[in-house]
């Protein structure tokens, strides 16, 4: 992930990738953190394809190990923010 948009929030600066985390992103991510790979993701044959079905606990834990991997703060998007 390369490409963000960042966003200032009251104490922070959040940043927002501009396109879906791929198979191949959360592989690094799941490898690395000793999650077990969900079955829809054993599935997916293509590494640059998004990824779907990730549960919230998961996608949580994404941004958080890619803020650490990256020094910045990433979040998954409020409630709100998906339907504006």
């Amino acid at each position: 992930m390369d490409e963000f948009i960042a966003i200032e929030l009251p104490g922070a600066k959040v940043y927002l990738a501009t396109h879906p985390v791929t198979v191949g992103e959360y592989k690094v991510f799941m490898h690395e953190t000793g999650r077990a790979a969900p079955p829809t993701l054993k599935q997916v044959h293509s590494a640059s394809a998004p990824v779907i079905y990730a549960s919230q606990v998961d996608a949580i834990s994404y941004c958080a190990w890619r803020g650490s991997r990256t020094g910045r703060a990433f979040r998954l998007p409020s409630i709100a923010e998906l339907h504006d």
